[in-house]
């Protein structure tokens, strides 16, 4: 029995999208239908949907969005045999095109141009296959699209490759320091400081923006004395400090890995703002993105005297492309969404009445919230089955800014102890935890808290909207005599399904007893004349020296 033939629809589709992508790879400043329909789709989902997504499928959104629109691209082609599916065929086409040219980090012209070797790839092979390709054309075919899905991934890489060499080719300032505490000597836990590779990334972007060094400049504008348009050059001589400090994700779910330290190199944005000039009755500082991604922090938190950074280096070498490069911004305290745009290109001051960001249009608070005290237990693994006796058990605990002041640990329903704490390097960054567990045989359960300088970790289950995930992480642990110590995997597993589909379930609930969007937290700043002084930072807010 022969194979059945492939519609010639889904083939001309299938060649349209490949040329295209292939050609934005081949063109500067341009964007292939897929990524560029991908975009657009994680930016008008609504906020609800984003909240379940996440929590469900967590870092694979992108990829199952990016399989979401090649699956129905191609389901739209194997109706092109009839005429009103040639209808759908070149919406489709039209529709990617215009969405790849209406990204924010690309030109239009060469999107266009990227669209229409595209449409010319696609009606190609339409005519060369025909209505009844043979089975040979059809082989053919399959190997010409494979040829060039390699070509756009060498090409890609090839384009990766410059723009990194440029990023690395530009020395760092002395001041550029790379972490060296050691921490706890315990296998499996978090280091003090995470290395840039296994660094946490999350944004909105379909494919991390490319964005050249030599011709990038920073606008900072707005409700100020003086607008500036600063190049790294010209941010390196502002003076530039070390902040060790802790970065979370609003999406974190309890226990989670979106968390992560690094010693992070910039400018202080207080001092940026006293060189600018803020103006009188400037109460937002609203942070824009090259991918159009905006977000506002409050005025008043940069100018207390809380920590916050124009970032340009991270770990001791400059910010990776996907961290941000060539800057961002790190204010340790508030949620990343809020507080830690990336590939920055405008600083705006105005106020929280005259622009709403990024996420306040899709329902979020006006204000950023705080991060909550939090901690982890890294070792024994969940699920795990130990030996009776003592069984060390570790992990990380933060409250950034004003630091962790203790940690908790509660076995069953058994009354809260207190652990042993690791080194604080700084109030902005976790502290690491141990402690020597005396296991008896049986199922236990063991939670931890976080003892923060200014509040405790709060306990319930509470999903990341509108205020973060809050909640006490558990690891259910076997004590069993004589038996091999292992991780229960498939346990493990069918907790960590069920965790993300409740997390799903209660941001729902959320959103629907919340509406849109909720009031504001943060109380109203004083008005300020533009050269007023700072008011001086409390105790708990100001940094501590590393040791």
């Amino acid at each position: 029995m022969s194979p059945r033939p492939v519609p010639p629809g889904v083939i001309a589709v299938a060649a349209q999208l490949a040329g295209g992508e292939l050609a934005a790879a081949a063109i500067p400043g341009a964007r292939g239908p897929v990524l560029g329909l991908v975009q657009q789709l994680i930016h008008t989902t609504p906020g609800p949907a984003v909240d379940a997504g996440v929590a469900t499928v967590e870092t694979a959104d992108k990829a199952l969005l990016k399989a979401g629109v090649v699956a129905g691209s191609l389901a739209a082609g194997a109706l092109a045999s009839e005429r009103p599916g040639r209808a759908v065929v070149l919406v489709a086409t039209a529709s990617t095109t215009a969405a790849a040219a209406s990204c924010e980090d690309v030109g239009v012209v060469p999107a266009l141009m990227a669209g229409a070797a595209g449409v010319a790839a696609g009606a190609t092979a339409a005519r060369l296959l025909g209505t009844r390709p043979a089975p040979r054309r059809q082989a053919l075919g399959a190997a010409v699209m494979v040829a060039t899905v390699a070509a756009t991934k060498v090409l890609d890489r090839a384009a990766l490759r410059r723009l990194d060499e440029k990023r690395r080719a530009r020395p760092l300032p002395p001041a550029a320091t790379p972490p060296a505490e050691p921490g706890l000597p315990i296998a499996g836990v978090s280091p003090l400081y995470t290395s840039v590779g296994s660094f946490y990334v999350t944004d909105v972007s379909a494919r991390p923006p490319r964005v050249d060094p030599d011709g990038w400049r920073l606008g900072v504008r707005g409700m100020v004395d003086r607008e500036l348009e600063l190049t790294l050059e010209e941010i390196e001589s502002l003076g530039l400090v070390e902040l060790d400090a802790t970065l979370v994700c609003v999406h974190n779910p309890v226990g989670g890995d979106r968390i992560g330290t690094a010693r992070w190199l910039g400018v202080p944005l207080s001092r940026l703002l006293e060189h600018v000039g803020v103006g009188l009755g400037a109460d937002q500082m609203l942070a824009r993105s090259i991918d159009g991604f905006t977000a506002g922090v409050p005025v008043e938190h940069i100018r207390s005297g809380a920590p916050a950074l124009l970032a340009i280096a991270m770990n001791g070498e400059r910010l990776p492309l996907e961290h941000g490069f060539p800057a961002r911004l790190i204010v340790p305290g508030l949620w990343g969404a809020d507080a830690n745009t990336k590939w920055l290109v405008e600083l705006e001051l105005t106020t929280w009445a005259a622009v709403q960001d990024y996420w306040d249009r899709r329902g979020w608070p006006r204000q950023p919230s705080r991060v909550q005290p939090g901690s982890r237990i890294d070792v024994p693994a969940n699920r795990a089955r130990v030996e009776p006796g003592t069984v060390t058990v570790a992990g990380v605990a933060w409250a950034p800014p004003a630091g962790v002041d203790g940690v908790e640990i509660q076995v069953d329903e058994q009354p809260w102890r207190a652990v042993e704490l690791g080194v604080e390097v700084a109030p902005t960054m976790w502290r690491q935890w141990k402690w020597a567990w005396e296991a008896t045989p049986g199922e236990h359960v063991l939670r931890v808290r976080a003892i923060g300088r200014r509040r405790t970790q709060p306990g319930g289950a509470e999903p990341p909207y509108p205020v973060g995930v809050r909640g006490y992480h558990e690891h259910r642990l076997a004590v069993v005599a004589g038996r091999r110590p292992r991780t229960r995997r498939a346990l493990a597993f069918v907790d960590d399904a069920r965790g993300r589909l409740e997390l799903a379930a209660r941001g729902l609930v959320a959103w629907r007893q919340r509406g849109f969007p909720p009031a504001p937290r943060f109380p109203a700043p004083v008005p300020r004349g533009p050269h007023a002084p700072a008011p001086a930072p409390s105790p708990e807010a100001a940094p501590s020296p590393r040791p």
